[in-house]
């Protein structure tokens, strides 16, 4: 397999710092608080069937860095955190609680494994003619991310920027017949030839929640 050659796809932005903090159990008390909070919403949901003929039992994604941006300049970091769903396990929501009040217009985050870990990792199952196989997609290339949305938080306030992964996007176009299979497991790797369009499906598909 040839070397890994690794890009970033450029946001442009200059964040300031923020030490992590370390989420509450997906199953634990819910907790009110002020500031800016992101939801982090997979539909379908996960793990399960996203397709007529595809199941996802496990994704993640292991962010370097999260930030919310603000109209006026203004950057709130997290990080490092993983967004994992799996069974019994979604993401909590990312809390900033100490957010400055004003208009809050974008959500990025940065997915790097330094290659010391995948990037971001999608497990499941897939029906095809000769019977179901299990797959494994994952990437050692860094990926960024920029949301779009909108949010105003006013002073000791709560505000929403909800981030949704759809899911039954991501697998358009993905010949499954065509994967390395390695001793019946279907792998999609970083330089796979198929890699580039499903990273860039998989990109797209992360969009700002419908506000309810």
């Amino acid at each position: 397999m040839q070397a890994v050659v690794r890009f970033t796809i450029a946001i442009g932005l200059v964040a300031c710092g923020h030490d992590a903090v370390e989420p509450p159990p997906a199953d634990g008390p819910a907790i009110e608080t002020s500031g800016l909070t992101i939801p982090w919403t997979a539909l379908p949901g996960l793990p399960g069937q996203v397709s007529s003929d595809i199941t996802v039992s496990s994704m993640v994604f292991r962010l370097e860095s999260l930030r919310v941006v603000g109209d006026t300049g203004t950057n709130i970091t997290h990080g490092p955190l993983a967004l994992q769903w799996s069974s019994g396990q979604t993401p909590p929501p990312t809390v900033f609680s100490d957010a400055p009040s004003g208009i809050y217009s974008k959500v990025v985050f940065h997915a790097d494994g330094q290659l010391v870990d995948y990037s971001w990792e999608i497990d499941g199952t897939v029906a095809l003619a000769d019977g179901t196989h299990s797959f494994a997609i994952h990437d050692l290339m860094d990926l960024s991310v920029s949301i779009e949305t909108s949010a105003t938080l006013a002073p000791g306030g709560a505000a929403v920027l909800g981030v949704t992964f759809q899911m039954d996007q991501v697998f358009d176009g993905l010949d499954f017949t065509a994967l390395d299979n390695d001793d019946g497991l279907l792998v999609l790797d970083t330089d796979d030839s198929a890699m580039t369009d499903f990273r860039t499906k998989l990109q797209q598909s992360i969009v700002p929640s419908p506000l309810e």
